[in-house]
């Protein structure tokens, strides 16, 4: 389906070394074809890129932006890297991704191509970094999201559970002075 792929005689690795990206070599280009097709290459996630040392998620990042597919794939790898970083206990970074998918889907009045929760699980960043104006912002995530969306059992456990953390670290708080 890839027809100007076929040109390069289906060698992925020249195909990305052939970019010219700065710091991917041939030996990077090579590591990457060996583990991702090229539709794999544009959804992996953080996790999966974490196996390869000398590819980082800095690279990922200048692939996806100097040469997207389509934005909705890089809508859905911006999620990825927010969850991903979330796991890594980085909040300030996965706040950071899940602010520019919540703030495209504000934007386009959609949530497609992305989990739906993404705002959620913003907040839920937000929330862990233990900072005042963070826990304030996160508090207006959760009450304006919409939750007619909350449509699994998952997902409501996941945000009346985001709720009472939200709300008992509100009613904790000491006042800035």
């Amino acid at each position: 389906s890839h027809t100007w792929y076929a040109q390069f005689g289906g060698h992925l690795a020249k195909l990305i070394y052939g970019l010219g990206l700065r710091h991917v070599g041939e030996k990077t280009a090579e590591t990457l074809a060996e583990i991702f097709n090229l539709d794999d290459l544009a959804a992996a996630s953080g996790a999966e890129l974490e196996k390869i040392q000398e590819v980082g998620l800095v690279l990922l990042d200048r692939l996806r932006e100097e040469h997207p597919k389509a934005y909705c794939q890089n809508l859905a790898a911006q999620e990825k890297l927010g969850d991903y970083f979330f796991s890594k206990k980085q909040y300030e970074k996965a706040a950071a991704y899940l602010k520019m998918v919540t703030t495209y889907c504000v934007q386009q009045q959609s949530r497609s191509n992305t989990s739906g929760m993404a705002d959620l699980k913003w907040a839920n960043a937000l929330y862990k970094t233990n900072d005042a104006e963070a826990l304030q912002m996160a508090t207006a995530l959760l009450q304006l999201y919409p939750v007619a969306l909350l449509k699994t059992p998952e997902q409501k456990a996941y945000y009346a559970q985001l709720q009472s953390q939200i709300n008992e670290a509100m009613e904790n708080k000491t006042p800035l002075l």
